[in-house]
């Protein structure tokens, strides 16, 4: 630092020197008196702009930060764990000593569409929570127990998930602590917890400016969060389980209304994005940040960030070539126009002199860039995995282009087991992922790379902002400073695949300020300071079915069996299937589909005795087996008052 001081009157002197040399150079230009803009107050107090609809029990716990925001936001409270329930409040200590009564209630509840909560958590609370679903699920299959409106996405998530075999074999890093994480039966809802960004000090051509800037982080400046911050995240949080919750119809299409028949030798490609939901996860990011002038003692800004990720992925197996390909589609809204750079266009915000002799102001933050990294790993050790390719990736590089297509676009031939996570179906003709959309990014320089086996997407300013010694600025473009959405998706294609397998997706989010001088234009420079937040998302990825067996269904009754026939082919095409194929990921989770098949028709028969009590003779014994087995997996005898035993 001395060493500087001593450059820094030197340059001062000879500046002197060439002045009074020369008298007909031009005086330096006064320095303008900026005014400080101090940033916009915001509230502490939390605004309530949303409340739960949802009826929700809510367990003993001790809530604070979000929790407690997502508690005050209860509008209709649930006293106990019954059918009534659409949600359930717990915290992660609650959810480790949940007793096996408990997850049972719990459990129905999430197969019944409703929405579990979990405050304090960790990506492996999650697995706690899964496997003590899974656990309370088998006993109830055992029992003949199950909820008959259970929710087949539900009960697929619940037989699929396949995060490890324990706890420990949980991905590096995913029991980094976050907020609150929320499952459904359509899709996961994560909110991370804060964590500050670090400020790398660089100039505007990324050559590194002294350690003894006297810009740096004010870590111990930063204060708690307010009421205010955790309750702008639960009103997301809490819009999101409304959502879920109070729409509880099974949204997927023909998949699920009709079994896994109906994909079965078509002989023609079929559309996964168009006939399938997509197994997706929706994640909420914040951080804060500060810059702090150590010399005089100030803090110069603060300000929150914000983005939510919304991650779709498709899958399917082809048996042909004994390959999986995975298709994901990673939409990123990042909320810009939080960071406090968004001024009028003719005039700025974030001005602020400081200093004695030099006097500088700052502007920002705004967004400089955004990068994407998308590694594919096992679920369990060892982890990594050598055959994986990536076929397709958009965007593609696009520099300083308005319209960029993102989404795939890729077609596969020949005979698939597919999945979304929730379900799992076959095609005989062929796959395609078509899902692109065009987004108007203006002012951008798109880059896309694939390192390795995983697809790299990097988003930067095409030009950044200037200072002017008289005071003023450039304006930073829109798109860096409003509200802003990015796209990225790929298709990885695995030979020789065995488990399931996760994306843990990094992204870096660059947030900028610049410093100007405004003293004599001579010594006028521009110093950029760069604020990098690095978050780590790890995504199961929906492992498609590998294996396929045929299997039949039948019956047995007293009377006329030609008027059943017709009956059930004219009244029960999409559910009743004499001849029909199941798909799964081994022998078991197949039989498992096929008997998942064979429920839905039962009760989807039951419920229409109106029907068919005066046509068809009772009791009546249907009944579900493999072609190649002797013996009957499953039966089902229903009485003309329509009770049902299952054997």
């Amino acid at each position: 630092m001395k060493r500087n001081k001593l450059l820094l009157m030197c340059l001062l002197a000879l500046a002197a020197t060439a002045t009074s040399c020369k008298s007909d150079e031009p005086e330096p230009a006064p320095t303008p008196d900026i005014e400080v803009v101090e940033p916009e107050e915001l509230p502490t107090e939390d605004q309530m702009k949303m409340n739960c609809q949802a009826a929700t029990y809510v367990f003993q716990g001790n809530y604070a930060e979000e929790g407690a925001a997502v508690l005050r936001r209860i509008a209709v409270r649930a006293s106990a764990l019954d059918e009534s329930t659409k949600a359930v409040l717990m915290t992660k200590e609650t959810l480790n000593s949940l007793s096996d009564h408990d997850a049972e209630m719990i459990t129905r509840i999430y197969l019944r569409g409703g929405c579990l909560i979990v405050a304090d958590a960790s990506a492996v609370d999650v697995v706690t929570l899964w496997q003590k679903m899974q656990g309370a699920f088998d006993a109830m299959e055992e029992a003949h127990t199950l909820p008959g409106d259970s929710n087949r996405d539900a009960v697929n998530n619940i037989r699929n998930y396949n995060p490890g075999e324990s706890k420990s074999d949980a991905p590096e890093g995913s029991n980094e602590p976050e907020d609150v994480i929320a499952v459904s039966c359509h899709g996961t809802y994560v909110t991370a917890q804060e964590r500050p960004m670090k400020i790398s000090v660089a100039d505007k051509d990324g050559n590194p400016v002294p350690s003894d800037s006297i810009i740096e982080v004010a870590a111990e400046s930063i204060e708690k969060h307010t009421e205010y911050f955790y309750g702008n995240r639960a009103d997301r949080l809490v819009e999101w389980v409304n959502e879920v919750t109070l729409d509880t119809t099974d949204k997927a299409t023909a998949m699920k209304q009709m079994g896994s028949s109906l994909l079965a030798s078509r002989g023609e490609k079929i559309s996964l994005c168009d006939i399938m939901d997509s197994h997706m996860v929706q994640y909420d990011v914040e951080d804060e940040i500060c810059l702090y002038d150590k010399e005089h003692e100030k803090e110069i800004m603060r300000q929150h960030s914000s983005m939510t990720y919304y991650i779709k992925s498709w899958s399917a197996y082809s048996f042909d070539d004994k390959v999986d390909y995975y298709a994901v589609d990673i939409t990123v809204l990042l909320r810009n126009s939080s960071l406090g750079a968004h001024g009028n266009e003719d005039e700025e915000t974030w001005n602020v002199r400081l200093g004695y002799w030099w006097r500088y102001f700052y502007y920002g933050f705004y967004m400089s860039g955004m990068k994407s990294v998308n590694p594919i790993r096992r679920a369990t050790p060892p982890y990594t995995e050598t055959g994986v390719s990536v076929v397709q990736a958009y965007p593609e590089e696009q520099p300083g282009s308005t319209t960029v297509t993102s989404g795939v676009n890729y077609s596969i031939n020949g005979s698939f087991g597919i999945s979304n996570g929730a379900g799992n179906g076959g095609v005989s003709g062929g796959v395609t992922f078509v899902n692109q959309t065009s987004r108007s990014i203006p002012d951008v320089y798109i880059e896309q790379q694939t390192i390795e086996n995983f697809p790299v997407f990097t988003y930067t300013m095409s030009k950044h902002p200037k200072t002017h010694w008289t005071g003023k600025h450039d304006i930073v473009p829109r798109i860096f400073r409003n509200d802003t959405w990015t796209e990225q998706a790929w298709v990885w294609k695995i030979s020789k695949p065995s488990g399931s397998y996760i994306l843990q997706n990094m992204t870096e989010y660059d947030i900028e300020a610049v410093r100007g001088n405004l003293s004599a234009p001579y010594y006028f420079k521009d110093t950029y300071f760069t604020a990098r937040s690095v978050q780590t998302v790890f995504y199961p990825l929906p492992t498609p079915p590998r294996y396929k067996s045929e299997w039949r269904m039948g019956y047995k009754v007293e009377g006329d069996r030609e008027t059943v026939d017709n009956f059930l082919s004219k009244y029960y095409s999409k559910t009743w299937y004499p001849e029909f194929t199941s798909y799964g990921a081994d022998a078991d989770n197949a039989a498992d589909a096929a008997c998942d098949d064979f429920r839905t028709f039962i009760t989807t028969f039951v419920n229409d005795r109106i029907n068919w009590q005066d046509r068809i003779a009772t009791p009546i014994t249907f009944w579900v087996k493999k072609n190649d087995s002797p013996d009957v997996a499953l039966t089902a005898t229903v009485d003309a008052a329509g009770n049902v035993k299952y054997e």
